[in-house]
């Protein structure tokens, strides 16, 4: 199977974005634990977050090829970061049942069935992990940017609980984030349709 190139330059500018990795992070703290496996990594501006909190080990998983080099010069040097070109459906089931916890941080909504996804997500936690979703909300401010970047979607809050716990998961915070964002957003994605990368 190829491997695509995620063309995009948008992870480029949020990694240029002081702060921004870690104002994820503290988002998705309370589902973190001692072993992480992080989908869709990108070029690893959270990973190196991640590794900086005195977890265990982390494994990143990042198909693209353009993106994976750089995932690996970001984070490859710590010795309990293992980087895989692979998607989640790609990692071998001896990886099944490995981790405490699962993040898909801007990456459920690139792919386009997200709930057998989540189901596939399911079989590599141990008993009591956590999962851990950061994605774009709001189907109504889906405009020229998401089609841009390769999203599928943007999520209202009950659908991706339902999905989640579809997947067999039980939902302990479900919540928006960066409120003030939106009307910016609608103006510039939906009515003057802009795109925020080329």
């Amino acid at each position: 199977m190829p491997r695509p190139v995620y063309e995009e330059r948008d992870l480029e500018a949020m990694g240029a974005a002081p702060g921004y990795a870690r104002w994820i992070h503290e988002a998705v703290k309370p589902a973190l634990g001692a072993s992480i496996l992080e989908v869709g990594a990108g070029s690893g501006n959270l990973s190196r977050v991640l590794l900086e909190t005195g977890i265990r080990d982390l494994v990143c998983l990042e198909p693209s090829l353009n993106l994976h080099p750089a995932l690996q010069n970001a984070v490859a040097s710590d010795p309990r970061c293992e980087c895989r070109a692979e998607t989640l459906a790609q990692l071998p089931p001896s990886y099944e049942g490995r981790f405490d916890t699962v993040l898909y941080i801007n990456v459920l909504e690139h792919i386009e069935d997200d709930a057998g996804e989540l189901v596939r997500a399911a079989r590599f936690l141990k008993s009591g992990g956590q999962l851990g979703i950061f994605v774009p909300a709001l189907r109504w401010l889906y405009g020229t940017n998401d089609r841009a970047v390769g999203h599928f979607r943007r999520y209202q809050k009950p659908d991706l609980g339902a999905a989640v716990q579809a997947a067999g998961f039980h939902v302990t915070r479900l919540h928006y984030f960066d409120v003030a964002g939106v009307l910016p957003w609608w103006f510039l994605f939906r009515v003057l349709k802009l795109r925020a990368v080329n």
